[in-house]
């Protein structure tokens, strides 16, 4: 209250030096409320011996608790009724220094708070605020914010196994790096199947596409150790997710001749709306021993126009019958070659070396990409 500031103004001013102060000498009827003010020192609670009063809207501090808080000293003589306070100009300022210092820490690191909030990057915050992006026009610190926030929420996504994220606009796609550092991680990813590697990698696209619309993200798993590439993925502007063991440049695959034959026995595939068949032009082969995976690489020469028109009529998941049973003869015979059911078909345009469609033989599952 006004009234309340005012007196204690006055008790400061007072201790800037010595001055008595005499009573007035004559009674007069007041309304008084004790009990109903707590007193506060630069945010922590004074449990004064003295109570503070109310009497008729103004406030009245205890004299001497005052005094103990600012450092001053008190004296009371009782023969005169005297109040003597002494204290000194830089007991004061260094305390009203201090307060105002302390306020201009509150208002920044109040400030701070909100901006990471803002950004999504604070300890457990669930939900971020942030304006999502619309193709290639995003700024630096929104990138390294969504890094930030996979951090957060992806780095102990699977128990007893820690990713590290680095995000980075190249071209046209935002290209996503998930790194694995500890060997005892390693191993444990190793164990994982490859639905759960699959969920996770859907989860963590879901999260940068929430925040970057309409742009293509591109991607590996890697173990930092040996600098091994573990998977390779893609997510397309539709929210269409395909993946592979390993790295996906040419370089990576090699030739296991009985495997190889098994899959270029085929020689052709049919897709759905389309009557003739299409000639795999080249095929490949990657065993992965070590965790027991096989990847097999179709290329297949989409060159016709009512080819292209019936292949884009088949994009999405499982909308293609036909070329999924072509796909699944393969898996079933490299199966019964090798015991690994852990198998990954890839088909590829064989003009220009793009993804096209991945099946994944364990859930069955063939999706398709528009050309």
């Amino acid at each position: 209250m006004k009234k309340g500031k005012n007196l204690l103004a006055l008790v400061l001013c007072v201790a800037m030096c010595y001055v008595p102060m005499q009573a007035a000498g004559y009674y007069k009827t007041k309304n008084v409320l004790y009990g109903g003010v707590r007193l506060y020192y630069n945010g922590t609670y004074q449990n004064a011996t003295s109570q503070a009063v109310l009497i008729d809207g103004t406030t009245y501090l205890p004299v001497r608790a005052l005094g103990n808080m600012l450092g001053l000293s008190l004296d009371w003589n009782q023969n005169t009724s005297t109040v003597s306070i002494a204290g000194t100009t830089d007991t004061l300022l260094s305390a009203q220094a201090q307060l105002r210092a302390k306020d201009y820490q509150i208002a920044a690191l109040t400030k701070e708070l909100e901006q990471l909030k803002n950004q999504g990057v604070v300890s457990g915050v669930t939900s971020y605020n942030y304006d999502t992006t619309s193709g290639t026009d995003i700024l630096g610190t929104e990138i390294t914010a969504t890094r930030k926030a996979l951090d957060n929420e992806y780095g102990d996504y699977f128990d007893d196994i820690d990713f590290d994220f680095s995000l980075s606009l190249s071209s046209s796609k935002l290209r996503l790096t998930i790194e694995i550092d500890d060997s005892t991680d390693y191993r444990e990813f190793n164990k994982l199947s490859r639905s759960e590697v699959k969920e996770f990698l859907e989860d963590v696209c879901d999260e940068v596409r929430d925040r970057h619309d309409k742009i293509a993200i591109t991607g590996t798993i890697k173990y930092t150790g040996n600098n091994k590439t573990l998977y390779s993925f893609n997510y397309s502007k539709s929210d269409d997710l395909s993946y592979s063991t390993g790295s996906s440049s040419s370089s990576s695959y090699y030739d296991d001749d009985d495997l190889l034959d098994i899959v270029e026995e085929t020689g052709y595939v049919k897709i759905e709306g389309y009557s003739s068949r299409i000639d795999v032009e080249k095929a490949k082969v990657r065993v992965n021993d070590d965790s027991e995976r096989i990847t097999f690489t179709l290329y297949l020469d989409i060159d016709d126009s009512d080819m292209k028109k019936a292949w884009n009529d088949n994009t999405g998941t499982n909308n293609d019958s036909t070329l999924k049973d072509y796909l699944k003869e393969i898996a079933e015979d490299l199966e019964d070659e090798t015991d690994y059911d852990d198998i990954e078909g890839i088909i590829r345009d064989y003009d220009t070396d793009e993804q096209i469609g991945t099946y994944d033989y364990e859930d069955n599952e063939l999706v398709l990409y528009k050309i």
